[in-house]
């Protein structure tokens, strides 16, 4: 995971861009990490500070946009929307570099080098690299020693974290200020940090831009479609998935967990039940009642449902819903398999590409077949 001092950096690009000269916004970009310094806070659930599913720690800022979005104009939330976004789009930088083989993740490094190592140790892996460059980088940026008036005084309104534990991380960060110690040899070079911290600042400049437009557009939706689809956008058979992949199965819990999914009746009847901490909307024609669901009979009153939804309505089946919403979706979540299945009797609508931006989350190899979470964004 990136440093404090790589947040720093980021937060004094996005903050020069855009005029922003406020103590409280650098602080809020440190803040979802606070709970390292803090001996009170060790036990922290992480997934909380930066919204995110317990069993992924991959974050996710558009549901921190979505709840805390009226408070933008605060410096220290617009900088702790700030740090969720870097977190998201260094992990998109590690995952241009890695494919995950099973339980292992092969990794290349600046130096053409190939590091393999399990899974569960990925975080230790980017955490060492990121400290041997913190000295590099307070140089470079010309990181200032942090004020604790700010913190005393001001009060937050998220909820996530608790402001305490910013005390403990303002204080760490001055010694590291002053630390004359260097650290391991780390993985990456230093001017291609650099770059890369360059690069993110440009990717969450957009993305705001992209965000304040969406907000101006009455007829954004927000629904995203998810689906695991083959060669031929094959989806399933006999009311069934045709594959069953680990890794895709917490892709989905993770872009589902506490969020609302919605469905038609035969998607909701392959399921083994409800799915936990989820809410659910099920589409149908018939006149049924399914105890701890919302039934919907059109997609009028579907879509009355997913305008007024302050967070993002997750559509999982089957194909004649996704066919259905296609056109509404300002989101695609496909995780794509490199395989076919010519028995396949229901599949994902064809639609343009050329109307969505695309970015490849992450590539797999499970079971001897290889497959990619993509995400689709309307432009």
């Amino acid at each position: 995971m990136p440093s404090f001092t790589f947040h720093e950096a980021v937060a004094f690009n996005i903050g020069r861009e855009l005029g922003i000269d406020n103590k409280l916004f650098i602080l809020g970009s440190i803040a979802p990490d606070c709970w390292r310094n803090s001996v009170t806070l060790r036990n922290m659930d992480r997934s909380l500070s930066h919204f995110s599913s317990r069993s992924d720690f991959r974050e996710d800022y558009s549901r921190f946009y979505y709840k805390y979005k009226n408070y933008l104009n605060d410096p220290f939330v617009f900088g702790y929307l700030i740090h969720l976004m870097t977190d998201y789009y260094w992990r998109l930088f590690l995952r241009d570099r890695e494919i995950i083989v099973d339980d292992n993740i092969y990794y290349r490094l600046d130096n053409g080098c190939h590091l393999i190592f399990p899974l569960k140790s990925i975080s230790t892996v980017e955490k060492d690299n990121m400290h041997g460059l913190d000295k590099k980088m307070i140089e470079y940026y010309s990181i200032k020693k942090l004020d604790y008036i700010d913190i005393l005084t001001y009060d937050s309104p998220i909820l996530e974290i608790d402001m305490t534990g910013l005390n403990q991380t303002i204080k760490y960060l001055n010694e590291l200020v002053d630390e004359k110690r260097e650290w391991r040899t780390p993985l990456f070079k230093f001017e291609n940090i650099v770059l890369i911290i360059e690069d993110i600042s440009k990717k969450i400049l957009e993305e705001i831009k992209r965000l304040s437009i969406n907000e101006e557009k009455k007829d954004t939706n927000n629904l995203c479609l998810i689906a695991a689809v083959g060669k031929n956008l094959e989806l399933g058979k006999n009311n069934d998935l045709i594959w069953k992949f680990k890794e895709d199965m917490q892709f989905f819990k993770y872009n589902t967990i506490n969020k609302t999914i919605m469905m038609g009746r035969k998607t909701f009847e392959s399921l083994p039940g409800k799915l936990p901490d989820r809410e659910h909307i099920i589409l149908s024609g018939k006149n049924i009642k399914i105890p701890g669901t919302t039934i919907v009979h059109n997609k009028n009153e579907l879509m009355n449902i997913i305008k007024k939804s302050p967070d993002e309505v997750m559509a999982i089946g089957g194909g004649t819903v996704y066919k259905m919403l296609l056109d509404d979706a300002s989101r695609l979540l496909l995780t794509e398999i490199e395989d076919e299945d010519k028995s396949a009797d229901v599949y994902f609508p064809l639609f343009d590409k050329s109307k969505y931006r695309k970015t490849v989350l992450k590539r797999v190899r499970e079971r001897g077949i290889n497959y990619s979470h993509v995400e689709y964004k309307k432009d």
